[in-house]
């Protein structure tokens, strides 16, 4: 099952598979169960690009037209789409908005189990009465900065958060945009440091940020757990 762009949890990702396990003698009825989750899912930007290479049939072009409608696949496409899968960056099952993410992020805020402890004096950055300012961080000239945060040395680490993989090179222009604009009007001469904060990555975020110095992406995970105390 493709979920198309209107899907609120998995748009735009082949993500479950199920068994037919019942047809209607008109042919227009299915009963269905899940057989598989495919995680990773296959984005589709994904689909389209093994179409292009024959990995996987013409018939996933209909991945992205309206939603995937009901298609008759061959088995080496079911088997190509669970290879494609297991070669994929991790993602995490967390779905949702961006926002949710932050929250979570900023009210749980500790740097050194997120980053590491070259990251133990960071904080989201503050005004001189202590308010914190540093979450969605408006910039005025190129764009709103989902994390600004400062070190006790005075340098600053940008932090972009993505859910999901739809955007990698989008992102990471974003993430340069943000670091140049911190460097030329904040940090001076300190060390401006980037994070990307993302559900999952591609080659193409790698790539991406390989390139702009100083520049990271940390994949988040969440354990949650509900326990029942009397």
């Amino acid at each position: 099952m493709y979920f198309a762009s209107g899907a609120i949890d998995y748009k735009k990702q082949l993500r479950m598979i199920y068994q037919v396990t019942r047809v209607s003698s008109g042919n227009t009825e299915f009963t269905m169960k899940l057989h598989k989750e495919i995680t990773p899912p296959l984005s589709l930007e994904v689909i389209r690009e093994n179409v292009k290479k024959a990995i996987l049939g013409d018939v996933f072009l209909n991945c992205g037209r309206q939603g995937f409608n009901i298609q008759q696949i061959v088995y080496s496409d079911y088997e190509q789409v669970l290879n494609l899968s297991a070669k994929l960056p991790p993602v995490s099952t967390v779905v949702g908005a961006e926002d949710l993410l932050e929250d979570f992020i900023v009210n749980n805020w500790n740097p050194v189990d997120f980053f590491g402890k070259d990251y133990a004096g960071l904080q989201i950055l503050k005004d001189s009465k202590g308010n914190v300012i540093g979450q969605q961080y408006d910039t005025k000239v190129v764009g709103i900065i989902d994390l600004l945060c400062k070190d006790k040395s005075g340098n600053y680490t940008v932090i972009e958060l993505k859910k999901d993989t739809e955007t990698s090179d989008e992102v990471a222009g974003q993430l340069a945009r943000y670091m140049g604009w911190v460097k030329a009007s904040l940090a001076k001469n300190k060390e401006v440091v980037g994070i990307i904060i993302t559900g999952g990555y591609d080659e193409k975020l790698r790539y991406a940020t390989s390139v702009i110095p100083n520049s990271h992406i940390a994949v988040f995970e969440l354990n949650f757990q509900i326990k029942l105390m009397s």
